[in-house]
């Protein structure tokens, strides 16, 4: 899931895929901001096939692939 969600972090950031890593801050190291990262939880809802939610206190790379894999882990 980390690959996945770094080639859409550096895609939709235009940063190199390279300097992604888990403990990456989205909002110190990647210049994120609330509006990139509402827009960037649709577009990894719909690339991903998962529901995220923007309830969601998302700050690391880490983080969101842990958001990421918890919305696509299967209920029972």
């Amino acid at each position: 899931m980390f690959e996945k969600v770094q080639q859409l972090l550096a895609d939709n950031l235009e940063v190199e895929a390279a300097s992604i890593n888990l403990d990456t801050r989205l909002y110190e190291d990647l210049g994120v901001d609330s509006i990139d990262l509402f827009n960037l939880i649709d577009v990894f809802e719909s690339s991903l096939g998962v529901r995220i939610g923007e309830n969601q206190s998302i700050k690391t790379v880490s983080e969101l692939v842990e958001a990421a894999e918890a919305a696509s882990a299967p209920t029972s």
